[in-house]
């Protein structure tokens, strides 16, 4: 059985955010989008969770326990269990809010020791929209 439990939140979570967070499974793979397209630009989120899960039959190789951040981007939930995404995306958090106009830039860049391999990482971007508007 697989248990899911909010670990920290923003503020501004509702009760529908909250029960989606939990169930984020039903969410978009941040990972596999940025695999996939090579990068991503998604509007600033408007709540985010850490999410502690416990899986008390994983697959061989799997850890029982890990984190996921999970978070709504342009109302759809997307999940990742990125160290350095997560890490990147809460100092992103601590810096701008929604009203500075941000999007958020998704992207991976190469390991330095597991070669051929990428891990994922975010930044604040100018929001596309004023940038157009301002020309």
């Amino acid at each position: 059985m697989i248990t899911n439990t909010i670990k920290s939140h923003s503020e501004n979570v509702s009760k529908l955010d909250l029960y989606n967070f939990k169930n984020y499974s039903k969410g978009v793979v941040l990972d596999n989008i940025v695999n996939e397209a090579g990068v991503a630009i998604l509007p600033f989120p408007t709540a985010w969770a850490i999410v502690s899960t416990h899986n008390d039959q994983p697959k061989q190789n799997q850890s029982a326990d890990y984190e996921k951040l999970v978070f709504v981007s342009g109302g759809t939930i997307y999940h990742t269990g990125s160290e350095s995404f997560k890490r990147d995306f809460m100092d992103m958090l601590e810096t701008f809010t929604p009203a500075d106009g941000m999007d958020v830039k998704c992207y991976g860049m190469p390991s330095k020791n597991y070669s051929g391999k990428n891990f994922l990482c975010c930044m604040p971007v100018e929001h596309i929209a004023d940038i157009f508007e301002e020309e």
